[in-house]
């Protein structure tokens, strides 16, 4: 299992989706192997279904699993199905109130529905846990410019731009992208 857990977090897909299948040939019901295996096909083939198969199959044994629900959240929200991934995380932020990840998605659901107010609400939560969180800057950033706050929304580029980091590509904003947002605020 953590042979792919490895795999997977240095982008060696195809092994580490064998490890996975290993590890349920052993045990069949291990719930974190099926979430693993969702994860894996939500990042290296983008199939929503597939990767909805395993995270249904993870949550019948474990249904009140935080992690597998903010997963399944996740492949919702790729899917545009935001009311769905509003639902999973919920449900997984009643097990834990704090996850900032969580919160953070519900901001970019709300922020996806045009409920701005709403989506700035949650990026407000993230930054009460994560003070120099560039991407929940960003977003928070997004929505007060929507909604035509634009003297927030400029703080929040700035404070973006300055967090900003590069050392793990997913959790990267394009520099080019703050700086459009912020040319657009003037």
């Amino acid at each position: 299992f953590l042979n792919g857990k490895l795999n997977r977090k240095k982008g060696n897909y195809t092994f580490a989706k064998e490890c996975f299948h290993k590890v349920l040939e052993i045990d069949s019901v291990y719930a974190n192997a099926l979430d693993e295996l969702g994860i894996l096909e939500l990042i290296s083939n983008q199939d929503i279904n597939a990767c909805l198969v395993y995270l249904n199959k993870a949550l019948l044994l474990k249904p009140n699993h935080p992690r597998i629900l903010v997963n399944r959240g996740a492949a919702y929200f790729m899917d545009s199905q935001f009311d769905l991934a509003i639902k999973d995380y919920n449900t997984a932020l009643k097990i834990d109130p704090e996850d900032h990840y969580c919160l953070y998605n519900l901001g970019l659901c709300y922020y996806e529905l045009d409920k701005y107010q709403i989506a700035i609400d949650y990026f407000n939560k993230v930054l009460e846990l994560q003070k120099n969180d560039p991407k929940a800057y960003f977003d928070r950033g997004k929505a007060y410019y929507y909604s035509g706050k634009i003297a927030e929304a400029k703080a929040d580029f700035k404070k973006a731009l300055k967090y900003r980091t590069t050392e793990n590509r997913w959790e990267t904003i394009p520099k080019e992208d703050i700086e459009d947002m912020l040319e657009y605020c003037k």
